[in-house]
């Protein structure tokens, strides 16, 4: 929370210590049971922050970054290059530039726009609790030791390998477009979950729901980002993204399956086979 300060005016100390406490146990090979979101520990490794990860943070705002990419004529959405700062019911407008205020969002500048709010949202507005957690950190693990790890194998390292019953995944999963439970496609993905070890089963949990976390009550109380029940969810999308006919059976033609962690969905496209699948979902994850 960037206005940490109003609660506390010691919450640096504060952050400093809940990185310490972080590199310690991760030091002495003590797990916690806190799961912090997958860009903290992007940030802890040096790793990009791509406009997916704002989703962690404000999920409204990650929607409306998306509908400016998919917008046919951006200046339609009557945007400026500022953005507002809620505190407490107090709401200010900061300039993502010099004379933003009076800069339009176009076609040509959206992206510059875009990545402009995530370098705010993910950086700027936390920069001083951000700078504490992470010294914190490397002052009991200097970032070489953890560099030879990728974000999702950190926060595993960190929380732990979890305990993932896969019946129970399987029992409290709901399904859209063509799919259901005797699905052929759905049954090729229950077997392949079924056979992964325990870590592969964890990245593609961290994969479709943006944590390895199991709720203590099962998989029948995961939760969207907003707090909401919504249940893992399995959407049928097809098998090709081309509109060629004669290409749609070529290799690079054939979709991945995408996830959307904000509501702990993957689109699976509808795959001609199981090992298809595998190869898919395996080098997605």
């Amino acid at each position: 929370n960037p206005h940490s300060g109003l609660a506390n005016e010691n919450h640096l100390e504060y952050f400093r210590f809940v990185g310490r406490l972080i590199g310690t146990s991760l030091f002495d090979q003590q797990l916690i049971a806190v799961h912090l979101t997958l860009p903290i520990y992007k940030h802890m490794l040096g790793w990009p922050i791509v406009l997916q990860d704002l989703e962690f943070v404000n999920m409204s705002l990650h929607r409306s970054m998306r509908h400016i990419v998919e917008a046919t004529d951006a200046e339609e959405l009557m945007l400026d290059f500022t953005t507002t700062d809620d505190c407490f019911g107090k709401v200010k407008v900061v300039p993502l530039k010099r004379g933003g205020d009076e800069i339009d969002v176009t076609n040509q500048n959206r992206f510059e726009y875009i990545q402009l709010i995530l370098k705010h949202h993910m950086f700027h507005r936390v920069k001083k609790q951000l700078s504490e957690l992470l010294q914190g950190f490397y002052e009991v693990i200097p970032p070489a030791l953890v560099s030879i790890f990728d974000f999702q194998e950190l926060e595993l390292l960190i929380n732990g390998l979890p305990q993932i019953d896969v019946e129970d995944w399987r029992h409290s999963t709901q399904y859209q477009g063509e799919y259901h439970a005797q699905h052929r496609v759905v049954t090729w993905f229950w077997e392949i979950v079924t056979d992964m070890k325990q870590e592969m089963r964890a990245r593609l949990l961290q994969f479709s729901t943006g944590t390895s976390r199991v709720p203590v009550q099962g998989f029948q109380a995961l939760q969207s980002r907003d707090g909401k029940l919504n249940l893992f969810t399995l959407k049928s999308v097809p098998l090709s993204s081309s509109s060629n006919n004669e290409s749609k059976n070529s290799s690079s033609s054939i979709r991945f399956p995408v996830a959307h962690t904000c509501f702990n969905r993957i689109d699976l496209p509808l795959y001609e086979s199981k090992d298809q699948m595998a190869k898919k979902l395996t080098v997605a994850v």
